[in-house]
């Protein structure tokens, strides 16, 4: 059985893809560039920050939530892993 820390870091590596994906369609959308380089500082802290993880998550998707060509961790209220 895994650690509450084993999951958290597998939520995270699984998150990360879906961030920059995210981050790369909305550049396209002219989405204001202080948000996009928001998401990659938060990003580059839960790296080096795992007891933050969960709280970046939830964080970074409610950034994500309304920007246009939104498509990734569907699911309300939003909370560490839903929708992942």
């Amino acid at each position: 059985m895994r650690t509450d820390e084993e999951v958290r870091d597998l939520r995270w590596e699984q998150a990360k893809p879906k961030f920059q994906e995210q981050i790369e369609m909305c550049a396209e959308d002219e989405i204001h560039p202080d948000i996009l380089y928001l998401l990659e500082v938060l990003t580059k802290v839960g790296d080096k920050n795992p007891e933050q993880r969960d709280t970046l998550l939830m964080t970074m998707k409610a950034m994500v939530i309304k920007l246009p060509n939104y498509r990734f961790f569907r699911g309300y209220p939003i909370s560490a892993g839903h929708g992942l």
